[in-house]
């Protein structure tokens, strides 16, 4: 999940970079809104997508060299307890809920201390003090001392403009994204625009009511009247700066400028090429990495608790097929299923045996894997061991030559090695 939350921060890094260079100074707000819902939430929904669509297959059947890494097997060794990178993510989680929570709970406090009002503006709740105009879903909320303005009309038909609009949508979902991926500031950040958008969006819409001077007049005339909100969830009258929301009410963008809005299938497509990349990256991983390389796979990423110990190093395999089989997931989710399952046999850990299998795995056209050949020097506890495993395996996404499901071949080197503190003596 960390890996995800860096790699959707950096989507939305380029994606809030591409808004405000092509599309922050337009003055056609309902597109922009449209942009910036693209922005924040294609790059979440890209993440499901299936690997299968985006990875390229190779025309023509030809022959593969698979080079699969060593996986050093060593004992299970107790470590003090600490908190892991999943924990303090969860943790993170768990407090940006209650910040949502209490901001909900701040609404409900002020909509129970409200005077109800309903009518042909819809349900009005007048509030004492000088709290900021602002809507939450179907509501609006006003300050007392305003019921009998002048300006109370304007700045309810500001308020309806909101709700009639369903900004409040964008925000729910946008509270909802900031609590699964907590305290991640490129969603502030578009967040923050998608905001401004809305408003603009609003102003722009008052222009057909009211004269924009006259509305400009009241922006700044009520600016600072008023108690700021907190407004995690719900539109205020004065979130946004003045000026900014000024100079857009009288800004005008030539129509040939709408041909940038031609740039968001090419900013999304970047976002899906990258993802792509990257997820290519990781399936090739065993292929790449050069010899003498180390990577260690000792934390459980359930329980937080070390198992199986994971050393690469290079070992060759060949299979023919267009396309080569695959573990659910990926090669790092082979490594987790290996490091979590695969235990260092205690017979053999006694006696001091260590030795290294070459485990060829017969991948089926439905996915199921089973043993093809065990070589190398084998011992009955270590066969027991791995027979136990493979048997544990889900179904594999299995290789392919003309577009159809074929049987093919992967072979996993395993090293079981002890340390000489494991050895009993």
């Amino acid at each position: 999940m960390i890996a995800l939350y860096v790699e959707l921060t950096l989507y939305w890094f380029l994606c809030w970079c591409i808004y405000h260079m092509c599309f922050s100074k337009l003055s056609f707000c309902s597109l922009n809104r449209f942009v910036l819902i693209a922005f924040i939430f294609c790059p979440v929904l890209i993440q499901w997508i299936p690997q299968d669509w985006l990875m390229t297959s190779t025309s023509g059947f030809h022959e593969f060299k698979i080079q699969w890494h060593e996986m050093v097997v060593l004992p299970e060794q107790s470590f003090a307890p600490g908190l892991s990178a999943n924990f303090i993510y969860l943790a993170m989680v768990c407090i940006a809920g209650l910040f949502w929570f209490r901001s909900f709970l701040q609404l409900r406090g002020i909509t129970r201390q409200a005077v109800r009002k309903s009518g042909d503006s819809g349900i009005v709740y007048y509030l004492p003090g000088n709290t900021i105009p602002f809507a939450f879903l179907n509501r609006i909320y006003l300050p007392l001392n305003l019921k009998d303005s002048p300006d109370v009309v304007c700045i309810i038909r500001h308020e309806q403009e909101h709700i009639s609009r369903m900004h409040y949508i964008d925000l729910l979902a946008l509270s909802c994204l900031r609590i699964i991926f907590p305290f991640n500031p490129m969603l502030w950040l578009l967040g923050r625009s998608l905001r401004m958008v809305h408003e603009y969006e609003t102003d722009q819409r008052m222009k057909k009511f009211v004269e924009p001077d006259k509305y400009a007049r009241l922006l700044v005339r009520t600016a600072e009247k008023f108690t700021p909100v907190n407004a995690q969830l719900a539109h205020a009258f004065f979130s946004i700066t003045i000026k900014s929301r000024i100079m857009m009410l009288f800004s005008k963008s030539s129509k040939i400028q709408t041909l940038r809005y031609l740039m968001l299938p090419l900013a999304l497509g970047l976002v899906l090429f990258l993802h792509a990349q990257s997820t290519a990256v990781l399936e090739k991983i065993p292929y790449s990495v050069d010899s003498g390389t180390d990577t260690e796979s000792a934390m459980d990423a359930d329980s937080g608790s070390q198992s199986t110990k994971i050393i690469e190093s290079d070992g060759p395999n060949y299979l023919k097929a267009e396309k080569e089989p695959s573990f659910p997931g990926g090669v790092s989710e082979l490594i987790k299923f290996i490091s979590k399952h695969l235990k260092y046999p205690e017979a053999a850990r006694k006696k001091g045996i260590e030795t290294t299998c070459y485990v060829e795995l017969k991948i089926h056209q439905d996915g199921r894997a089973e043993i093809k050949n065990l070589k190398g020097n084998q011992h009955e506890h270590f066969t027991a061991c791995i027979e136990e495993i493979v048997g544990q395996m889900p179904k594999w996404i299995p290789g392919q030559a003309d577009g159809k499901n074929v049987t093919s071949t992967v072979t996993l080197p395993i090293k079981f090695k002890l340390d000489e503190k494991n050895v009993d003596r």
